[in-house]
């Protein structure tokens, strides 16, 4: 289990770097500190989810990440709308 949130943790972080890359400096810019409160807050959220799951530190970790890799996948369809190529006026 612990294998498969890692990979599933990896491969959110992997796409979300990626569609962060292809967002307009400008805008990225404008993002950067709304960005920095969203990790902080998916961090002390995925924290508290993981606790609520088990008092064992190998399912807490293993929750936690994937906790953290489905918010990455939400927090990147969010992002998206920024990126180059989307017909938004950005």
């Amino acid at each position: 289990a612990m294998g498969e949130a890692k990979a599933e943790f990896d491969l959110s972080t992997q796409a979300i770097n990626a569609i962060w890359a292809a967002i307009p400096s400008d805008q990225r810019d404008q993002l950067l500190p709304l960005q920095r409160a969203w990790i902080k807050k998916k961090a002390a959220d995925c924290k508290v989810e993981a606790a609520q799951l088990s008092i064992d530190p190998a399912e807490r970790e293993s929750g936690r990440l994937h906790c953290e890799a489905r918010m990455n996948n939400e927090r990147s369809g969010q992002l998206r709308r920024f990126t180059y190529g989307n017909d938004n006026g950005y």
